[in-house]
C-alpha cells in the first residue's frame, strides 16, 4: 500500500512512527499562539517522518530532496495569504539530515494538500 494512503491524519503518522499523539504534542491544551505553533511544528515533523517512511534525508548521498515553498503574500497580492507555491528540488551539501524535507516529490505535494494547516500554523502569525 502506498504511504500516502496510510497517512491521512496526524494520528495515522503517529501510529506508523510508533509514537503516541500525546507524546509528540508539547502542549495538549495550548493557551497562546506560540504553543499552537510549536504543536504544529512537532506534528509536521512526525507526518513528514511517516511520509519519508522513517528515512532521514541525507545530504551526503547526492539523492534529491524536496522542500515545500509557500506563497505567503496577502490577499492584496492576489493570494489567499497562505497557499502552496510548489515543490523545489535543490542540490546542496551538508553533514546533517533535515526535518522538513521530503525524499519523494509526490509526498511533498501530498503534504501540501493534506496538511497545509500544519505549516501555516507555525509559519504564519495571524493578526
Amino acid at each position: 500500500m502506498n504511504i500516502r494512503e496510510q497517512v491521512k491524519t496526524i494520528e495515522d503518522a503517529c501510529r506508523l512512527r510508533g509514537v503516541e499523539y500525546s507524546d509528540i504534542t508539547p502542549w495538549p491544551e495550548p493557551k497562546n499562539d506560540f504553543q499552537k505553533a510549536v504543536n504544529n511544528f512537532a506534528h509536521s515533523v512526525i507526518v513528514i517522518e511517516a511520509l519519508n517512511e522513517g528515512k532521514v534525508p541525507d545530504y551526503d548521498n547526492g539523492e534529491p530532496k524536496f522542500e515545500l515553498w509557500w506563497d505567503m503574500r496577502g490577499q492584496a497580492a492576489g493570494g489567499s495569504g497562505f497557499s502552496f507555491g510548489g515543490v523545489l528540488y535543490l542540490y546542496s551539501d551538508s553533514f546533517v539530515g533535515a526535518r522538513l524535507v521530503f525524499i519523494e516529490e509526490e509526498n511533498a505535494e501530498y503534504f501540501s494538500t493534506q496538511f497545509p494547516h500544519l505549516f501555516e500554523g507555525f509559519m504564519v502569525v495571524k493578526k
